[in-house]
């Protein structure tokens, strides 16, 4: 048996364990004519949760009772101190091994865990189609961010919750035919990281990856990614570029992300798909 396997096997055997020492006290409570009063003894429950696991592993009161919780005769004192302290010992290691259980089966989340499974869930942007049948291309967005007018994108959107999370589109007039006119995807990667570390709000910008693919036609399309630090924070960016019908395409993806504060993993993806959707319309 794997120790996923045994971990559930045990997390089974806590609730019975918990559940039996709990009815066996009450029945042995009702056939003797004892009275029950205060907090009653907790039925077993449908499914485990984490926190009805907690309280199924060995809870202290629930075998042994807090003053209060049991109402036994003085006749009856005696008798039960013998039986509360068995049980009390078994739920203190029924505990553990519940404790261990759940652990190991992950019903146990830790908050820092917890925090950023809640962040990967938000952040995570749905994607729909969007195509410029002007300028001739299409790619993925984020639907609910904002598409909003700035000089010189032909298209622009802003991510609502996020702010310096864009994806813009710039289309532009050239003289070249092709792409691999102006240089293969090294040289022009070397000429955008130097223009970066030109503007005089960068402090670094570093290359990640280039790499080139073929967009619609077999035209070249070059795929670019680059750390940005500028005055405005630390960001990542995904550019592609490409040349056809004597327009030039760029597509930038930029948002948020450095190593003290790294982008959810979901919507990194959801931006590497945005990155792999841009082609140019048949």
């Amino acid at each position: 048996m794997g120790p996923m396997a045994m971990a559930m096997s045990t997390l089974q055997s806590c609730a019975v364990f918990a559940l039996g020492s709990s009815a066996r006290i009450a029945a042995e409570g009702l056939s003797a004519g004892r009275r029950w009063s205060g907090r009653s003894v907790p039925r077993a429950p449908l499914g485990l949760s984490a926190r009805n696991s907690f309280e199924f592993c060995g809870e202290e009161d629930v075998v042994n009772g807090r003053e209060g919780v049991f109402d036994l005769g003085a006749s009856d004192r005696q008798e039960s101190q013998g039986l509360a302290a068995v049980d009390l010992e078994r739920s203190r290691w029924g505990r553990r091994d519940c404790l261990l259980a759940m652990a190991m089966s992950g019903v146990l989340v830790s908050p820092e865990r917890a925090r950023a499974d809640e962040t990967e869930a938000v952040d995570a942007p749905s994607l729909e189609l969007y195509v410029d049948e002007k300028e001739g291309f299409k790619l993925l967005r984020p639907a609910l961010w904002n598409k909003v007018e700035k000089a010189g994108a032909t298209v622009l959107f802003e991510d609502p919750a996020k702010r310096g999370n864009t994806i813009g589109v710039v289309v532009n007039p050239v003289r070249i035919a092709s792409l691999k006119d102006f240089g293969n995807p090294d040289v022009v990667a070397d000429r955008l990281i130097a223009a970066e570390r030109k503007k005089p709000s960068t402090n670094d910008a570093q290359l990640v990856r280039v790499l080139e693919r073929q967009a619609q036609g077999d035209t070249p399309l070059y795929i670019l990614e680059y750390t940005l630090d500028s005055t405005r924070g630390q960001k990542r960016v995904l550019s592609a570029v490409t040349v056809a019908s004597k327009k030039l395409y760029i597509l930038n993806i930029t948002y948020v992300d450095s190593p003290a504060a790294p982008a959810p993993a979901a919507s990194a993806e959801a931006f590497e798909q945005v990155l792999n959707s841009f082609d140019l319309l048949a």
